[in-house]
């Protein structure tokens, strides 16, 4: 693939799957390179510590490495800064739990649903059946994925992460974020990204947490370290982050923000 105006590769992801004696087993075929920008690396070390290096640039790789792909059913911007979020809120209630890493717990948030990204982009029309059937059924997409498809969108991230040769402790805790007590030793992870998923969903839904909040199993919170009871204040800390780290790390929605406000403000003029 050629190289786009900002520098990083579109991925060409090709999924393949086959079933064995153990289950479902995935593959993917393609180019997975990496891609960033200099400048969003540096507005976001401004905004979470220069300590955090490693982290920032593998999460701006991330959003310039899928830089272009519009899955035609999905709203990329609205699913970027869905992503941005829970990445957000995964960093903040590591700080408030045990967790001993905040800034990889961040990008298991932003990297949580890029499974779905996939899915939309190679198989949009199965995908958006699965989700339909969620809606109308209220059963969990993952469960219906796994009916529809034999793996669901967590097992596919991971996959896909795995194929980038990814830290092990990111890569379980988005294979198991959506039964995170079957974790093992990724239980915490796994639960802190349950709840940060949960959590990221109600906020764009305006769903309040005083709603969600008592659907989520007590063991699962407890797995995460967090009480519930953090979850108010967590929401004033993310929601105050999200409109700075995404002018950083999601500048081509940004920008497009902008030449609408300015298109918006001409007109009115």
């Amino acid at each position: 693939s050629q190289p786009n105006a900002r520098g990083p590769r579109r991925p060409e992801v090709t999924i393949r799957r086959e079933r064995t004696s153990k289950g479902w087993s995935l593959h993917f075929t393609g180019d997975e390179a990496h891609g960033l920008m200099l400048d969003s690396v540096m507005d976001a070390i401004a905004i979470l510590g220069v300590n955090q290096i490693q982290h920032i640039v593998f999460a701006t790789s991330i959003t310039m490495a899928f830089d272009g792909v519009a899955p035609p059913l999905m709203n990329m911007r609205r699913f970027w800064r869905t992503s941005l979020y829970r990445g957000i809120v995964s960093r903040c209630m590591a700080k408030q739990s045990r967790h001993s890493d905040a800034e990889r717990a961040f990008v298991e948030g932003l990297v949580g649903d890029i499974g779905h990204l996939v899915m939309y982009q190679e198989m949009p029309d199965l995908a958006e059946q699965a989700m339909q059937r969620s809606i109308e059924s209220g059963l969990p997409v993952h469960g219906i994925e796994r009916g529809m498809l034999g793996y669901d969108y967590a097992e596919l991230g991971a996959e896909l992460l795995a194929k980038w040769n990814l830290s092990r402790e990111i890569e379980a805790a988005l294979r198991y974020h959506t039964e995170p007590l079957l974790a093992a030793e990724a239980a915490e992870d796994a639960a802190a990204l349950h709840i940060a998923t949960r959590f990221a969903k109600a906020a764009f839904m305006h769903e309040p947490h005083t709603t969600w909040v008592p659907e989520v199993d007590p063991r699962i919170w407890q797995a995460a370290g967090i009480s519930a009871a953090c979850i108010a204040g967590i929401k004033q800390e993310a929601d105050r982050e999200l409109e700075a780290l995404a002018t950083a790390l999601l500048p081509g929605f940004t920008a497009a923000r902008r030449a609408t406000n300015d298109s918006r403000a001409k007109s009115a003029a």
